[in-house]
């Protein structure tokens, strides 16, 4: 007999990663509900399952036919697309405000913390911008007063953020040191020659 399916599956919607294995697909029946049931695969060669999760953020096509049976000949191979959108990660500060000297160079702060989920690092780039005495990308040379920005980009199964608060920064004024002060010559005697 010809396997089929008779109501095929549709795709969930509205899936976030959560960094496990989650179905992307509901519903669907085969013409021999109870003797075959639906399996499910992913790729360009699938090997087929009986569930059709996955775990990976992104759009993709879940192939889907009837599970083998010696007395039934399988169903076409079916596909539908699916979608599983990047979830938030959180980039917050772990100090409110820095004082610093000024040093000719920018200067240097504690990365925010990034927090992913199921205590996945993060091993991207943070990028700063800042406003206040100047404005700018990335982090401030110059004596004054500033507040500093931090974000990450879209990236792998996460989307971008920007830290909710900023980084409250005094660059101070350096003070120059002489390292000798210079002395008067004792005993000189003018000379005419010497205009």
């Amino acid at each position: 007999a010809q396997a089929d399916i008779a109501v095929h599956p549709t795709a969930i919607e509205g899936l976030v990663y959560t960094g496990s294995a989650q179905a992307v697909t509901e519903g669907g029946t085969t013409n021999y509900e109870g003797r075959l049931s639906i399996v499910y695969g992913f790729g360009p060669n699938p090997s087929f399952y009986g569930h059709s999760k996955t775990t990976n953020a992104g759009e993709g096509i879940v192939y889907y036919k009837t599970s083998s049976s010696s007395y039934f000949i399988d169903s076409p191979v079916y596909s539908l697309t699916y979608k599983i959108e990047r979830a938030t990660p959180t980039i917050e500060w772990s100090e409110s405000s820095v004082e610093v000297d000024y040093t000719g160079s920018a200067i240097s702060v504690n990365p925010p913390v990034v927090t992913l989920l199921n205590g996945e690092t993060y091993g991207g780039t943070i990028e700063y911008s800042y406003t206040g005495t100047f404005s700018g990308n990335g982090l401030p040379t110059n004596a004054g007063e500033y507040e500093i920005t931090a974000s990450i980009k879209e990236e792998g199964n996460y989307k971008g953020a920007v830290t909710s608060t900023t980084l409250k920064v005094i660059i101070n004024k350096s003070v120059p040191t002489f390292i000798s002060h210079p002395t008067a010559i004792d005993g000189l005697t003018y000379n005419a020659n010497d205009i």
